[in-house]
């Protein structure tokens, strides 16, 4: 179950609260965060189907976004989604917490790459989110 919680912060500190909300948002969605949650077979249509339409906008158009490209960077992600780059972490953070309601990972994998952080959904994965 999600409930909406409304936290005061000062006006100059709001990047840095989305930052990092989002972060701890990501780690939800995680593997290491996750034990006893499952990774995604390619008997999982209808439960994708299911955790896809439980999105968040923001957060189903990354992964829709994710499913069409490779990978993509941080500022790649913010730039398609016309968002700032202080708010990626947090809307991929969403989707690694609807996973968890459907005992499976995040199907959104990060890495770092070149000083940024790298986006994306494995190939055998973003089938079923097709």
């Amino acid at each position: 179950m999600l409930v909406e919680v409304t936290v005061r912060v000062p006006e100059e500190r709001v990047g840095d609260f989305y930052l990092m909300h989002g972060q701890w948002l990501q780690s939800l969605g995680q593997a290491e965060a996750q034990p006893g949650r499952e990774e995604w077979s390619s008997k999982d249509v209808s439960l994708a189907s299911e955790m896809k339409k439980a999105l968040p906008a923001n957060s189903a158009a990354l992964l829709d976004l994710l499913v069409r490209k490779e990978s993509l960077t941080t500022e790649e992600v913010a730039h398609e989604l016309g968002l700032d780059v202080s708010q990626v972490t947090g809307v991929a953070g969403w989707v690694g917490r609807v996973a968890n309601t459907v005992n499976r990972r995040s199907p959104i994998k990060t890495r770092q790459v070149d000083g940024s952080t790298e986006w994306r959904v494995e190939r055998n994965v973003s089938k079923l989110f097709k």
